[in-house]
């Protein structure tokens, strides 16, 4: 008993030793190595070895191969025996391959196992044998076996409960090098598959670049060719539209020529964002707007297509509109012509109505923390207003099919059967319109039903401008006619004869002296020979270009003084950074906006304005009113009131023409109402009916 208990005791300590290297040697293989020597010492047995489970390579059935080995002095190693490798472990030893497999144990005398088991052991000098299973996550691994070739022995329960929990570290240990080992070669696949992706993507962001600077040239280039005949138009609508003799039928003409042209520029700058918004690098930029004046604006230009196609379009505004918000007026512009624009685009019949209605306005007042608990900052506090605007576009058009909602604001779909229509778009305008909306803090909805119509609406948050009056007098209520300081020549350098002839034509009447070169060279001559105050350049040009000119002049120590805007149809950043760091002091993009020009020229010139005023209400009124009935009066009262403007225009004509003596009273309700002038409308028939 004694010497059982001394055994066991021997074999307790023997596999605390082992597990100690099982988990502290770093490498796994050497530390099961060591675990194995240790437990031939405490067991006395002659060999112990591991083999693991496998399927056979030719037949596919369960196999062994020996993976480690301790032998005692004296014992012949198995490890180069290749019979030991892919040995068929079901097919020729059933009865252990069964027990083990089941998470039992084999343990006995040689002698007592069955004829066929004794035929494999004995031939190895076997006497005596122990195997126990190596579970992985409760699956059959391998076996660790324990040999003694010179004694029988007689295993005891405690000794195989023991060596069965040393071979279940064993396989914890192979476990954690298994997951060790595959996590190593997801990470090297990874790796490997990081490698060639980021191979990929660089060639394709190479590809990608090339793409982009070539698309980036092309915009560049078709912008600055079409900007150049539209410098012309935009131009000379400018020149007709200051002049004093132009009839008020006629300059209406002129204000849509300058309206369309403005629409186009807007669109070519649109392309050219176009690489903005796919880089997500579009943003808003805020101005006052005198909201009844925009929209009269956007209406004129839409209007024009509505009625070449025969629709009615009707516009409802909504009296309590403020007079001015600050909002991005470009985008605005852009977003509300191109949903105008689609509506009238795909309706054949009946008419698209455009409303724009408030849905409320909210007073909020500045730094409210601050003003909390300060009576005198809350008497002086100041009360701002936003106010909430809704648009609405509805037609009577083909409508869209509901499948097909949700592809409209996709870039480049065009849904819808009727294929002829595609050609009038490129499948881009409701994706941008979307993406400005959604700048906007909003959402464009979308209601439709096909073969109906369809309606577009978003709501914006806008602060209304409650000081924007002064401002929009002087560009509004009067004409810059000439500058009070002596005359100042202006040298204008261009190639092309049209693009000088419009700053010619703008600024000879109001009192310039302008002198015009087709290139550098001969701009560099006559700045020489010629008293110059101020010079306006293309870049663009033959012979000598206007990067070069400027670099002669700030070369010069004579010249260096010299103002010098330069004016190009190439508007990208490069090219303004370019101009003003060559020595430029100010860039005007082409098409030329005159208000714009003025502005420069008063900056850099000192200029103080002379002024006509242009007020409408001002014209001559040397022909007597004759007012209407005070009926009539009064329809007109409650229309202007109710904000219907489209049915109180339509009554003051038929007041017209019922008799012509209420032609100058009722000239002047169109004028106002021309201008959504609601208010003065109010005020000028009130005036009457007191």
């Amino acid at each position: 008993m004694k010497k059982n208990l001394l055994r066991v005791e021997r074999l307790l300590k023997g596999v605390a030793d082992a597990t100690n290297y099982l988990l502290t040697m770093a490498d796994y293989s050497e530390g099961i190595n060591e675990a194995l020597a240790t437990l031939g010492e405490a067991t006395e047995v002659d060999r112990i070895y591991i083999f693991y489970i496998h399927s056979h390579p030719d037949t596919q059935s369960s196999a062994c191969s020996q993976l480690w080995e301790w032998v005692a002095e004296g014992i012949v190693s198995q490890m180069n025996n290749p019979d030991l490798y892919n040995f068929p472990f079901q097919d020729i030893l059933p009865r252990i391959y069964e027990i083990l497999s089941q998470g039992g144990a084999i343990a006995g005398n040689v002698r007592d196992f069955p004829e066929e088991e004794k035929q494999i052991l004995e031939p190895q000098g076997i006497i005596s044998i122990l195997l126990v299973p190596i579970l992985i996550k409760e699956n059959f691994w391998g076996f660790v076996g324990f040999d003694d070739c010179h004694q029988e022995q007689n295993w005891q329960e405690i000794e195989i409960a023991t060596l069965r929990a040393i071979a279940g570290s064993i396989g914890g240990i192979i476990a954690r090098h298994e997951a060790e080992e595959q996590l190593q070669l997801l990470n090297q696949d990874l790796e490997r598959r990081i490698h060639h992706r980021t191979r990929e993507l660089i060639v394709a962001k190479e590809e990608a670049d090339k793409a982009n600077q070539a698309k980036s040239d092309f915009l560049a280039n078709m912008s600055h060719e079409l900007r150049t005949p539209l410098n012309g138009i935009l131009g000379y609508a400018q020149i007709l539209n200051r002049s004093p003799f132009i009839p008020e039928k006629e300059r209406n003409g002129v204000d849509i020529i300058y309206q369309c042209g403005t629409h186009l520029l807007t669109l070519i700058n649109d392309i050219l964002d176009l690489a903005k918004i796919e880089a997500q690098k579009f943003e808003l930029n805020t101005t006052v707007i005198h909201l009844p004046s925009f929209l009269k604006g956007v209406v004129d230009i839409v209007r024009v297509r509505s009625d070449k196609k025969g629709l009615d379009f009707i516009f409802n505004y909504d009296p309590s509109l403020p007079d001015a918000i600050v909002a991005d007026e470009k985008r605005l512009r852009q977003v509300l012509i191109n949903l105008l624009n689609n509506a009238i685009k795909f309706t054949d019949e009946g008419g698209v109505t455009f409303n724009v209605l408030v849905n409320k306005k909210l007073e909020h007042i500045e730094n409210p923390k601050q003003e909390e608990n300060n009576p005198l900052i809350q008497d002086k506090r100041q009360k701002n207003t936003d106010c909430q605007i809704k648009f609405e576009i509805a037609d009577t058009g083909i409508g869209i099919a509901e499948e097909d909602l949700i592809q409209i604001f996709q870039a480049f779909e065009q849904v819808g059967k009727d294929k002829n229509r595609y050609a009038e778009g490129t499948g881009l305008g409701l994706a941008i319109t979307q993406k400005i909306v959604h700048l906007m803090d909003s959402n464009i909805k979308v209601k439709s039903k096909l073969g109906e119509g369809s309606s577009f609406s978003f709501t914006i948050n806008c602060p209304v401008s409650q000081n924007w009056g002064q401002d929009l007098f002087i560009q509004d209520k009067a004409q810059i006619i000439g500058y009070q300081e002596n005359t100042f020549t202006i040298l204008v350098v261009d190639d092309r004869w049209e693009n000088r002839s419009v700053l010619v034509n703008l600024l000879e009447p109001i009192g310039f002296n302008i002198r015009e070169a087709i290139n550098g060279e001969e701009a560099l001559n006559i700045i020489k020979n010629h008293s110059i105050d101020l010079m306006i350049t293309d870049i663009v040009m033959p012979v000598m270009n206007g990067y070069e000119l400027i670099k002669k002049i700030k070369q010069n120590p004579q010249l260096q003084e010299l103002k010098i805007i330069v004016s190009s149809a190439s508007v990208s950043d490069a090219d303004r950074q370019m101009s003003l760091n060559i020595g430029g002091d100010d860039f005007l993009p082409k098409p030329v906006d005159a208000e714009k020009l003025l502005e420069l020229l008063s900056k850099h010139l000192k200029l103080t304005w002379q002024y006509r005023s242009v007020n409408p209400s001002s014209a001559s009124t040397a022909k007597e009113v004759i007012i209407p009935p005070e009926k009539d009066l009064q329809t007109l009262l409650t229309l202007a009131q109710d904000g219907l403007l489209t049915k109180l225009v339509e009554i003051a004509k038929s007041i017209s023409e019922s008799d012509s003596r209420y032609i100058p009273f009722t000239n002047k309700i169109l004028t106002l109402a021309k201008a959504f002038e609601i208010e003065e409308i109010e005020s000028l028939i009130q005036g009457y009916l007191a």
